[in-house]
């Protein structure tokens, strides 16, 4: 749903350069466009987005049944990787959970702590929206 929302939005998916494997800049998508599933410095991704500004946005979908599996879901899983993430590119990959579901407050109020930013599928017009704006 969210690769059908960017490319009504303008966005292009394109090829993902070095065999699917994100690690170095040189290999980021640009401005406007994404990747499917790829590996970021060594960790999955399920949609990698650039920006007008040189980042990219690391995306990750998250769905979960009940609290306690929203612990693995958001700590042991994305949140990890977003730290990964963040020691490989720092400032310059925003790491992106995108939730449904039923999930435990106080693992996504530490996943925020971690770095991990939290968006909910009901708002994807909104994340969009934000995205076009960085």
């Amino acid at each position: 749903v969210l690769k059908d929302l960017l490319i009504a939005r303008g966005y292009s998916k394109v090829a993902i350069p070095n065999q699917g494997k994100v690690t170095s800049p040189s290999h980021w998508p640009v401005a406007n466009t994404f990747y499917g599933e790829c590996t970021v410095y060594g960790r999955k991704a399920d949609i990698l987005v650039g920006t007008h500004d040189g980042r990219i946005i690391a995306i990750e979908a998250k769905d979960s049944s009940s609290a306690l599996n929203s612990i693995k879901r958001v700590l042991n899983d994305t949140a990890a990787k977003a730290k990964h993430w963040s020691g490989k590119a720092g400032e310059e990959i925003v790491p992106v959970a995108l939730l449904s579901g039923v999930f435990k407050v106080e693992s996504l109020k530490s996943a925020q702590e971690s770095g991990l930013y939290l968006v909910w599928t009901h708002d994807l017009d909104g994340f969009v929206e934000w995205l076009s704006t960085q």
